[in-house]
């Protein structure tokens, strides 16, 4: 009875470790590396996504919500340095 009880708890720490921890943590730094502007960026979610082939369809999951992350900051850097651009074609002219 109690050796049934010890695994239920250790597959619920594993459980919260696959699908909370390690989500949450490979998502912070990826927001990190993006803020810093870091080529990693880009390299985090390939290797989470080289993973999927040992574990699976979920790490593909977490991979495309990095790639996702990535390019959604990146197009709106993009409108803000055109803004820039426009301003100073501006001052310039």
């Amino acid at each position: 009875m109690q050796a049934t009880s010890s695994f239920i708890g250790i597959a619920l720490i594993y459980a919260f470790i696959m699908f909370i921890c390690i989500p949450a943590g490979c998502f912070f730094a990826e927001y990190k590396l993006i803020k810093l502007h870091s080529k990693w960026a880009i390299y985090l979610p390939i290797i989470v996504f080289a993973f999927s082939i040992i574990f699976g369809l979920y790490t593909v999951i977490i991979s495309a919500v990095m790639f996702i992350m990535y390019y959604i900051n990146n197009k709106n850097n993009k409108n803000i340095n055109d803004e820039i651009d426009k301003m100073n074609k501006q001052d310039l002219g």
